[in-house]
Parts: C-alpha cells; structure tokens; sequence
C-alpha cells in the first residue's frame, strides 16, 4: 500500500470513529435528557437518587458498558448481580431481590428511556441490599425485648461509597465492623461446607452412656462429632463400641458448646443436640448475623456488652476483650430486655429497694406464712428513702390485703445493707425506664448452673471487684483494693464515674468465640429466635410472591 494509500484509509477509519462517537454522544445525551427527566421531581425513596445522578452530571453509572459498545449486564451492573446471588453468604434472603429478574433487564435491548428507567431501578436495589447489608432485613422494633436502637444507613453515604470504590468494595464497608459478626460469617461458610458434604446423620439411644461403658451407637456419635469438628480423629481402635477417653473429651467439648453441663455423660439433652441438622443450625447463624447488623457499631472506647441468651458480660477496651465473666439473667417471665445505656455509678454496700411487684406476689405472702420473715432476712419498712428514713412497724401492716392482690404498697419495703441483701456488696447503677442494673449476689453458687435464668430482670455477675476496677479504671482514689476495703468495712459509698461508660445488653443464641474461633450455640430462653424466624419467613413468602425487586 502506498504512502498516499494508507492516509486515505486511516482518514476513512478516523471518520467512522468520529461519526460512532458523535452517536454514543448524541446516545449519551438522550439517556442524561431521560434521566433528568425521570428523576425530576423525586420521591423520598428517589432524593439520594436523584443528588447521586446529579454528582454526575446524570452520566449513567449501572449500563455505561453501552457506551462503550459493550453489555450492560457488564462492569458494575454484574458486580450487583454477584453480589445479590451471593446474599445469602452474609446470612440474607436472596429472594427479595430477583437477580435473576435484574439480570433478564439487563439483557434487553435499550433505547434511552429504558436505560434512564434501568439505571434508577438497580440504583434502588443497590440500596435496598446495601440497607439490608447495613441493618437487616428486619426492624427490630417489631421483634419483642430488644430495644437497641438500629444501626443507621444513609443512603446518599451509601452511594458516594458506590461512585468512589464501586460495589463490591462499597457493599464490605457498610457491613459490621465488629468482629463478632466477621467471625460468624466466617463459621457460616464452613457450616455451608459441612452442609454440602453431606450434613451429619441422627443418633439414637436410650437413657444414658456414661464414660467407659460398652453401647453399639457410639461409632455413629464419634461420626458426628467429627463432623461437626469437637473430635480431631478417631481413636476407638479395636474397641469402637466403648466410650473411650477422646470421645468423652470430645463430648464435653460439644456440652460447652451448647451450653449443657460439661460432666461427658451422654444424655438425652446431649442427644436432643447433637440431632439438630447442619441445616437448622445455618437458620440459627442466619437469625443471629441478622442481630449483629440491628446492632449500633460499639464505641472505640471502653464498654460492657451482656449477651443474654450467652449468660456472658465481656468488656471492652477498644476491640479488646478485657474482662470476661458469667452472669445470671432473668426469669422467661421477667425477661431481661436488650437495651443501650450508659453505666454512671457504683453503690458499694446498697440497700435494695423491693419492686412493689415483688411485694405483693413473692414477700407478703411469705409474711403472711411466716411473721418472722422480715427479721430473717435483715429487712425493713419505711416512709421513703434514705439511711435516716422514719420506720414503720411492720406487724401494723395487713400483709394478707397485700398478698396477690396487684396494689401498690403504700411504704417503702427495703433489705439493709450485708451478706443477705439480694443484691450483694455492689451495684452498678445505669439508670433507665425498665429498672434494669448490674448487680453483686450472696447466691454466688448460681453461676454452677448452666442456663443462669434465676433474676426479675436484673443481672446479676459473679465478680463484682473486677467489675468495679474496670470502670474506676483511671480515677485515683478507687482501685481493686480500695473498693474491697469499703466492701469489707460495710462503707456505704456512691462513686459516680468520671467518664460514663456505655453498656449494651444484647440477645445471640450463636456466636464464635474469640479464643478458639469455633461457634456456640445456646438456647432460645426467651423464645426471640422463633419471632424472628416469623419475621424473615412472612419477608420469605412476600418475595416469593412477587416478580419485582422489593425497594
């Protein structure tokens, strides 16, 4: 070809790209025109939309794969897409979002109306996932006792994160930050493993097995602990049929765990455990993931969490665990609530003031039985509050009209100070509408127990001191010491803390321990797995019913 030649050519080829550009231009500018129109006059849901598009010049971010002469179910259009088939992994429904019906959308052939009418339409299932990613499918309003304000999402935040980093970078940032949930998202894909492999088989006895007796079942229990990970190998040699040493260690393994006494007798509470299916266990990560997205990002400073349905205190410095102990909650009927406060003082040595509830239904009856009751138990009435309060002579009382009866008592009822006072040497007071408090207990051999449900509400922690040295941590006359010697000396002390220190009473039925990194599962104690279960099963069923994303 000749030098004359190859210009012409090149000039002809450069034409035809400037008359393409000029058309994906004029292309462009019908879908800017299209979007400008279409989002106009924006609802509320739409106003992020809108101020998102409007950032960029109404440039389209989901089909700008069209462009460039390229698919529209490309680029970030097919990280949703991921993303939304991948929900699950995260503990989510995937049917509120039809992926299949977002791809299908994809696949059309567009004109500038229906890419403006795409592009509004994935910028709403972005947000829907990205607001379910960040708090839940679920409100926790409507599940009962859990009263911690949800974690917030902003949409427009949420956005900008989708323009400066893309989806899949956008989607992880707006997760939990809180290890508890990165580690149970991560038991959660090794349950999903389990569960691909095959699951784990039923095992059926009668009775109990203690360890080194002889029974047939014992293969099919060391079977199902290595599949569920308590037992490393199995050792039974020659003798497979006896409950040997590893499996005894491994069965213990398994109690603690599951919050059952870890005594290696395998019983019908072991057995009852043992046979819930890797399936019913992956529900119950599910419900619980979606709990640790309810949940408030924790402070960066120093705080309490309880979890009630784990009968565990943990504090924290920062993300460190630095205090940890066993507590005792209340009854099903006096269900402890899950709430947020902010601890502010401690009473050393604190009377307690009986709930007038308590009075009439659980006291007054017993006087009425036993008049020496309230001599026993080192308890008074009085006109109100206060060390110096005027007494009541408590035998003037019609304790029977009392009894049962739902009125309020006109006194004040109160335990003094010392080895018998219900609430110990020590509160810890964050006061709040529900009458809720840590608190010391003379019943300390309650913590043996393993399903610690003995409390009206309040929660009661087994090592009080080192409660105490944690909040007064930084404040120069209290330490360890110095709060034992006011405890031991009967000094009625109130120490306000000089920064109040927020405290969190929360519900997980499954979490990952942060020493081992293996999961725990506990009971449902006051039946809030089966509401939730209600509430994701009606969101379930009204996906199914729909052939629409739901936004």
């Amino acid at each position: 070809m000749t030098s004359r030649n190859l210009l012409a050519a090149l000039a002809a080829l450069a034409a035809v790209a400037l008359g393409a550009c000029a058309e994906r231009d004029a292309g462009l500018q019908d879908v800017r025109a299209a979007l400008i129109e279409q989002l106009r006059q924006p609802q509320d849901q739409d106003r992020a939309i809108a101020a998102f598009y409007a950032r960029r010049d109404h440039e389209p971010f989901w089909t700008r794969a069209n462009d460039n002469g390229g698919d529209a179910a490309a680029g970030p259009a097919q990280a949703l897409l991921e993303q939304l088939r991948s929900a699950d992994a995260r503990g989510l429904l995937r049917a509120p979002y039809k992926p299949e019906s977002v791809a299908a959308q994809l696949g059309l052939r567009m004109d500038p109306t229906l890419r403006a009418q795409t592009e509004i339409a994935l910028s709403r299932v972005y947000l829907r996932y990205a607001g379910d990613v960040t708090q839940g499918h679920t409100d926790p309003a409507d599940v009962d006792g859990w009263l911690i304000p949800r974690r917030p999402f902003d949409p427009a935040q949420a956005l900008i994160l989708l323009d400066e980093h893309g989806v899949e970078d956008a989607i992880e940032a707006l997760e939990p930050r809180t290890d508890d949930y990165r580690r149970l998202v991560a038991a959660r894909r090794e349950l999903v493993r389990r569960i691909q492999e095959g699951g784990w088989e039923t095992v059926q006895y009668e009775g109990v097995i203690e360890p080194g007796e002889q029974h047939p079942v014992l293969p099919k229990i060391r079977q199902r602990l290595l599949a569920g990970g308590e037992l490393a190998r199995d050792e039974s040699g020659d003798d497979p049929q006896r409950y040997d040493e590893a499996t005894v260690a491994a069965v213990k393994d398994f109690q603690r765990r599951h919050g059952i006494a870890d005594d290696g007798v395998l019983g019908p509470e072991v057995q009852a455990m043992l046979n819930v299916s890797a399936e019913q266990r992956l529900e119950q990560v599910d419900w619980n993931l979606e709990r640790l997205r309810w949940l408030p990002d924790p402070p960066q400073s120093r705080h309490v969490a309880v979890n009630l349905a784990g009968f565990r205190l943990r504090a924290f410095d920062g993300d460190e665990v630095v205090l940890s102990m066993p507590v005792i909650v209340g009854k099903e009927r006096h269900a402890t609530p899950a709430f947020a406060d902010e601890i502010e003082y401690l009473q050393i040595n604190p009377y307690w003031n009986v709930p007038d509830s308590i009075i009439v239904n659980e006291i007054a009856p017993k006087i009425v039985d036993d008049p020496d009751y309230l001599r026993a138990n080192d308890m008074e009435v009085v006109r109100e509050p206060g060390p110096n309060a005027e007494s009541i002579d408590p035998a003037g009382i019609d304790w029977a009209g009392y009894a049962g009866s739902g009125d309020d008592f006109p006194y004040l009822l109160r335990q003094r100070p010392g080895p018998k006072n219900a609430l110990g040497r020590i509160k810890f007071m964050f006061p709040n509408r529900h009458a809720i408090y840590l608190h010391d207990t003379p019943a300390g051999h309650l913590f043996d127990e393993v399903q610690r449900t003995f409390s009206h509400g309040c929660i009661r922690v087994r090592d009080p001191v080192e409660l105490a040295d944690y909040l007064l941590d930084g404040q120069p006359d209290w330490d360890a010491e110095r709060v034992r010697e006011a405890v031991d000396g009967g000094e009625r002390s109130r120490i306000a803390l000089d920064d109040k220190v927020p405290v969190r009473l929360y519900y997980l039925t499954a979490w990952v321990d942060e020493d081992d990194e293996r999961i725990s599962f506990r009971r449902d104690i006051y039946g809030h797995d089966e509401r939730l279960r209600a509430r994701v099963d009606a969101l379930r069923q009204r996906a199914d019913a729909g052939t629409k994303p739901q936004v």
